[in-house]
């Protein structure tokens, strides 16, 4: 077929690619363009197998979400088969490992069996004879018939996709409702309400497959033609509207959209009384499936008390503005009032569950204990009210995860135990699969995290945050091309969102692109806590040895030029980076000594411990074995998300050589081929890690690769790489000290025009 536009047959199957139908003896049935043409692949296939990678590369150009697309475009196209044709026998043969085959000859034998059978006369006349006797026999009459019976026809075949819909399977979309005050709190609640009871109510509609709400949330800030939702997000229909005060009422206007022609297939309007929100989404959805000639029976409504239900959505808008510890608690005060006015509804005792587990990250010391406390007394009643499973589950797994200010706490084997089972038992909440792409990717287990993020997105294809975390596991990866294919898709969800520039400046870092990643610090300063912009810089300039620059750093906190934006602690987390890069063993011992329990909850304090006990002499490390002992028990436990837990166990290995032993040597290696299992150890840590084992060697041809190559280190050092104590033994070593000169000048060319703002 060297035309995929042009109409063509299979025995008595005609298959339009441009109408997108499938039409057998006066039926038809229409697909989707992506079905379509997932079709026409197989069928140029010429019966053999045409692998998944294939499809994938023929029907979809932006991989994410096409697996899970693929696995649907399937199952609808078998199904239109089945229907079309009759038939039960598998048309669509899936192969094993490899992809999937058109079986064309039992295709065709299908067609042929069901085609109308003509009615053989005892002599077949000629063709010839056939045409002069047709010829002679016409009258004006017949023309009038035969136009009568094409007119039929095609009427019949125009209205029968349209005669029975009880079967037929809509993809639907419910576009936030307009509301013409956006600062009016009555106006958005009961926007926000006709959504949330819409995609609750439509998505119990047997014939609905309804997008996400998390879908649903990005067209509230985002406005697209139809032609454009169709490319981000395939659908047959979208559900839209608007809320209008009316004195002390309010009116709803809504519309049901037919996405491929653009035609409005009803719409209607509601008088609402006193936010009588359930009244309206009861009319709006029965409109909608009487409409399209769909039977359902509404669900009963959840929570039953309306002002229990007001005061959820009240909640709902806080925490769909805000990501904030003071949004949460706002948004828990409302549901805690709500729950007086409807005390055993599960949507409302779930919705305090969830919030308090978020909570727990947020808060600390006697304030995160009583959050941890009344997050498992509200799973309790979770369960006792018959929360899904799926959901009880994936809130188990939250109690158990690390918490990023303790990592210590926590249990990460359980914690992925319970999240296993949340996915095994049906669990497809965004929260669900974000969280478990962070858990699996401090846990080291890349693979899964892709695997899980890529469901996700199938399942939430325009989540932001659920592509950030995708982009952020293929950087730890080094797979900079793939990361940056996932930002091109974040910049065209969420254009403004500053994540994504952090992310690309992240990928800037990994290559030596130092100037982008202190270009984007000194712009965003003031958009965040500045500690945590400095401690990159600082991170970032003692890899590309900036001293100068590292200079202008320190002095920010000395006495005479105390800039106003630091705190005290700030100013302990510099002058503890400035005391390990100038390995300054009097400052190192003031610093651990200091060490408070709110330093240690900061992930910069606690990389830092790791690398001061580094330095330190041998005979001092006793006295911080049971501090570091603490630290790398967390770090292990999800506490570093990249090559933080690895420098902490070459400084295990230093306490195992001083007779402080927290894990055996053996212990030690295995652990480090746990953490690079699923990754490559970078040439810097591997050098270090060998030497520091003795193999001097083997250290020296890597430190070699490393010289000779564009490799650069990682960040995350704050001592120079070539002082590492790791090669004291080397210091003497003529090899070892021209690479070491040789590695240098190699900065100072890569970086001599590296600036630095405040």
């Amino acid at each position: 077929m060297n035309d995929l536009n042009r109409q063509f047959s299979i025995g008595g199957l005609t298959i339009d690619p441009l109408a997108n139908t499938l039409r057998f003896n006066s039926h038809i049935e229409k697909l989707s363009p992506k079905v379509m043409e997932v079709f026409c692949a197989l069928y140029q296939g010429n019966g053999t197998v045409v692998t998944r990678e294939q499809l994938l590369d023929s029907v979809w150009a932006d991989r994410f979400g096409g697996d899970e697309s693929l696995s649907r475009a399937i199952s609808e196209l078998r199904k239109s088969l089945s229907r079309l044709l009759d038939t039960n026998k598998k048309i669509i043969t899936t192969v094993p490992k490899r992809g999937y085959r058109l079986e064309l000859s039992l295709l065709t034998e299908i067609c042929q069996l069901q085609s109308p059978a003509v009615e053989a006369s005892t002599e077949l006349p000629t063709t010839q004879s056939v045409q002069d006797d047709s010829v002679k026999r016409r009258s004006p009459i017949i023309y009038l018939l035969i136009l009568a019976t094409v007119l039929i026809v095609i009427v019949t075949v125009f209205f029968s996709d349209l005669t029975d819909n009880s079967q037929k399977e809509y993809r639907v979309l419910v576009i936030p409702f307009d509301v013409t005050d956006s600062d009016n709190k009555d106006e958005r609640t009961l926007a926000n309400g006709l959504l949330e009871l819409s995609l609750t109510h439509l998505s119990h509609v047997d014939n609905f497959k309804v997008a996400s709400r998390t879908s649903s949330a990005y067209f509230k800030t985002n406005k697209h033609s139809l032609k454009e939702i169709q490319s981000l997000l395939p659908v047959d229909l979208i559900l839209e509207g608007a809320v209008r005060r009316d004195g002390n009422n309010h009116t709803v206007t809504y519309r049901l959209v037919e996405v491929d022609s653009g035609f409005t297939l009803f719409s209607d309007s509601k008088t609402v009384e006193s936010l009588n929100i359930q009244g309206a989404v009861n009319e709006l959805v029965m409109n909608t499936t009487a409409h399209l000639g769909i039977e359902h029976k509404l669900i009963a409504p959840s929570p039953q008390s309306e002002e229990a239900y007001r005061l959820y959505l009240l909640a709902m808008d806080i925490l769909n503005q805000n990501y904030t510890l003071e949004a949460l608690q706002k948004a828990q005060d409302y549901l805690k009032r709500a729950s007086t006015h409807s005390p055993a509804d599960p949507l409302i005792v779930e919705a305090i569950t969830s919030n308090y587990l978020e909570m727990m990250n947020l808060t600390s010391g006697k304030e995160q204990k009583a959050v941890m406390s009344s997050a498992e007394i509200f799973l309790e009643q979770s369960r006792e009210l018959g929360v899904a499973s799926s959901t009880l589950s994936f809130f188990e797994g939250m109690l158990y995860m690390p918490l990023i200010s303790d990592p210590a706490r926590g249990d990460i084997q359980k914690a992925l135990a319970h999240f296993s089972e949340a996915k095994m038992l049906g669990e497809k909440s965004f929260n669900f699969y974000f969280n478990y792409t962070y858990l699996l990717t401090i846990h080291h287990q890349y693979k899964e995290a892709i695997a899980i993020a890529k469901e996700g997105i199938a399942t939430h294809p325009l989540s932001y945050r659920l592509y950030g975390g995708l982009a952020f596991v293929n950087l730890l990866l080094g797979d900079e091309k793939t990361a940056h294919s996932v930002f091109r898709k974040m910049r065209e969800i969420a254009p403004q969102d500053p994540t994504t520039a952090w992310m690309e400046a992240l990928s800037a870092t990994m290559s030596g692109q130092y100037q982008q990643t202190l270009d984007w610090t000194s712009q965003t300063r003031t958009d965040s806590p500045p500690i945590k912009t400095l401690m990159l810089d600082v991170s970032v300039l003692i890899t590309a040895d900036g001293k100068d620059n590292l200079a202008n750093i320190w002095a920010l906190c000395e006495e005479n030029l105390m800039s106003l934006t630091l705190t005290e602690t700030d100013c302990f987390h510099l002058s503890f980076a400035k005391a390990i890069h100038e390995n300054d063993i009097p400052a190192l011992l003031s610093h651990l000594n200091s060490v408070e329990n709110t330093h240690v909850s900061s992930p910069y304090i606690r990389a830092m411990i790791g690398q001061a006990l580094y330095l330190l002499p041998g005979h001092l490390l006793s006295e911080y074995k049971a501090l570091f002992a603490g630290l790398i028990t967390g770090g292990l436990n999800g506490g570093g998300f990249s090559n933080l837990p690895s420098l902490n166990l070459l400084t295990a290995i230093r306490f195992a050589q001083y007779d402080n032993q927290i894990f055996s040597i053996d212990e030690i290696n295995t652990k480090i081929a746990a953490i690079f299992s699923e990754k490559e150890m970078p040439i810097s840590f591997n050098a270090e890690y060998l030497a520091l084992l003795g193999d001097v060697d083997r250290a020296l041809a890597l430190l070699q690769s490393l010289v000779d190559s564009d490799d650069v280190i990682p960040i995350g050092r704050y001592y120079a790489y070539f002082d590492s104590p790791a090669f004291l033994l080397l210091n003497e070593d003529e090899r070892f000290l021209a690479l070491k000169k040789r590695y240098q000048r190699k900065l100072e060319v890569m970086n001599r025009s590296l600036e630095w703002r405040l």
